[in-house]
């Protein structure tokens, strides 16, 4: 206790101290700095089976001519770290601060570890090898060269809390995981990191599949791809209630997220204001299938794909997710998608740019399939405010397309390359119609009678508020048959049903029947949409009262009027609408098409556009 050790070296491990063989000595209050070691553990060495307790000391200044420069624990050692300070040491090879190696588990709690060396790129601040498994918890680890923490060869430690900030690297700026290596990171900053190459923030690869939950990734800048998450090589990680926002891909592609030959799943996360110099502001798809559920992806940019790029076969599937006020330069403002078979489903497509496809661009013989979306205010400056299909046959069902702009087909575009272009429209609502979309010589627009141009009431669209109002000519005008399943519930998890008010049924089904669009009306005065309005609905109206957009308690739900504003027009709606569970609405299921359609209802607005070959049916 309060001991200085200080300018010693040794030829082999554990230049200020040694720790081997069951023992397991408690270290407090003490300086340990300037040591040196031929082999591992400049500051402190543990070996076989030790387990000191290191509590409120500064290590700092040491190095290990191998690994570990503050610190080396290695065969079954697990010390106990607490309230130190690790900075400035080196290692020649891996673990700059601290080595975790062969089955050793270290507590590293509350520590700063910081301005540590690993040479050569791996595990400046902390590394965990070959089944080293560390618990590091509300720590600091920051501006160490050779990246913040490496996890390689079958480790998964546990990191929570953490601030990792600062961090460089070749590969991995934050965090490195390889080699069947799958850490569990959750509640942690990880900001300001940068890589040579790829992966500024987090980098995985080689099976390894990290869960990443509850974090926020900013600001991480790499030199070529992937500025927030780097996913490689059949990996799984789980992204889930992360924020994502303000990472750089410098030369490359994925502002947030970069996957390669990868599966990832992506819930719950908000994905912003990331960019990328190339493709996929907001995530890259490279041959890889990520499941992106329920996550707002919004105010990216890159040259295509602003929102989301996918290219080599890659079929990632998009569900209960707003892709809004992304931007590409040239291809594909909100999604871009090459070759591969995208499925969107009960997603919100709104206020994208680009040259040309502001909502969406298909090329390559794209398979995409959307379902259940609202795909409104995007603008290209060229070809297809909505989708834009160029040597592509996709497929849109249940959907509405509507004020999106493009001096050549405002809502839908088709261009033939070395094959034409087909775009099958069933049970949809498509401003214009067939006379205001763009159809090359030799495509085909393939619509038929169940599809619409009628205005489809959004609840305020200036404010962002695209639920359809009561009489909307969307609601039950859906279907669930010919290949499309009607998702059971809407883009905020509401019951999709069959409106009772609603007769004949526009739509096709049995015996239910689903709205158009992303969001199912479910009624006046039913905040919550559950079908009845009772004190939950009083509830979230009085909980939100007198909330703009933008405050903390804001609830758009509950902006029953839609003039922006919780207050009396709102609570009186709930209090009209009172009623009984008996009006609650049914789930939706895979629906049989009934015979029968009412004709379209006349376009309210007409914009000119170029149009070509149309086939009705």
């Amino acid at each position: 206790m309060g001991c200085s050790i200080s300018g010693n070296s040794a030829d082999g491990l554990g230049g200020g101290i040694a720790c081997q063989f069951i023992s397991s000595p408690m270290i407090t209050n003490s300086a340990i700095t300037g040591n040196s070691a031929n082999g591992d553990g400049g500051g402190i060495a543990c070996q076989f089976d030790t387990s000191p307790t290191i509590t409120e000391c500064t290590i700092s200044g040491n190095r290990a001519n191998d690994h570990g420069g503050g610190i080396a624990c290695w065969e079954r050692s697990s010390p106990i770290i607490t309230e130190s300070t690790i900075a400035d040491n080196w290692a020649d090879d891996i673990g700059g601060g601290i080595l975790c190696q062969s089955d050793s588990n270290p507590t590293i709690m509350d520590c700063t570890i910081t301005g540590n060396t690993a040479s050569t790129g791996d595990g400046g601040g902390v590394a965990c090898w070959e089944r080293g498994n560390p618990m590091i918890t509300e720590s600091t680890i920051g501006d160490n060269i050779g990246g913040g923490i490496l996890c390689q060869s079958d480790c998964n430690p546990t990191i929570i809390g953490c601030t990792i900030t600062g961090n460089t690297a070749g590969t991995g700026g934050g965090i490195r995981c390889r080699g069947d290596s799958s850490p569990m990171i959750s509640e942690c900053v990880i900001t300001g990191n940068s890589a040579n190459w790829d992966g500024a923030g987090i980098a995985c690869w080689d099976g390894s599949s990290p869960t990443i939950s509850n974090c926020a990734i900013s600001d991480n800048t790499a030199n070529d791809d992937a500025g927030g998450i780097w996913c490689r090589s059949d990996c799984d990680p789980t992204i889930m209630d992360c924020t994502i926002t303000g990472n750089t891909a410098g030369a490359g592609s994925g502002g947030a997220i970069r996957c390669d030959g990868s599966r990832p799943k992506i819930a719950h996360c908000v994905i912003t204001g990331n960019s990328a110099n190339w493709c996929g502001g907001g995530i890259h798809c490279d041959g890889s299938s990520p499941a992106i559920t329920n996550c707002a992806i919004s105010g990216n940019l890159a040259r295509m794909g602003g929102g989301l790029f996918s290219e080599y076969g890659g079929s990632p599937t998009i569900t209960d997710s707003t892709i809004a006020g992304n931007w590409a330069d040239d291809l594909g403002g909100g999604i871009y998608c090459s070759g591969g078979s995208t499925e969107i489903t009960n997603c919100r497509i709104s206020d994208n740019e680009a040259h040309d496809g502001a909502g969406m661009f298909a090329c390559d013989g794209s398979g995409l399939a959307v379902t259940n979306c609202t795909i409104t205010g995007n603008a290209a400056n060229g070809y297809g405010g909505g989708i834009y299909c160029y040597w592509s046959a996709p497929s849109v069902a249940n959907s509405i397309l509507w004020s999106n702009t493009a001096p050549l087909g405002h809502e839908v575009a088709l261009r033939a390359v070395s094959d034409p272009s087909t775009l099958t429209v069933r049970y949809s609502d498509v401003q214009g119609g067939v006379g205001e979309a763009y159809v090359e010589a030799g495509c085909t627009l393939d619509v038929d009678h169940t599809d619409i141009d009628a205005n489809p009431l959004f609840q305020n669209p200036e404010l962002g508020d695209f639920r359809i109002q009561a009489g909307s000519p969307c609601i039950d005008s859906g279907f669930g048959d010919e290949g499309i399943t009607v998702p059971m519930t809407d883009i905020r998890g509401w019951l999709r049903w069959d409106d009772p008010t609603v007769e004949p049924n526009p739509g096709a089904g049995s015996p239910d029947y689903c709205d158009m669009g992303a969001y199912e009306y479910t009624g006046p005065g039913d905040v919550d949409g559950n079908g009845i309005v009772d004190g939950l609905d009083l509830t979230a109206v009085l909980t939100a009262w007198e909330t703009v957009p933008g405050d903390a308690l804001w609830n758009p739900n509950a902006d029953l009027d839609g003039n922006g504003l919780i207050d009396g027009l709102a609570l009186t709606e709930v209090m009209s609408n009172w009623t009984l569970p008996s009006a609650a609405p049914q789930s939706a299921t895979t629906h049989a098409v009934k015979p029968g359609r009412l004709g379209a209802a006349p376009g309210t607005r007409r914009r000119e556009a170029r149009s070509g070959n149309v086939r009705r049916r």
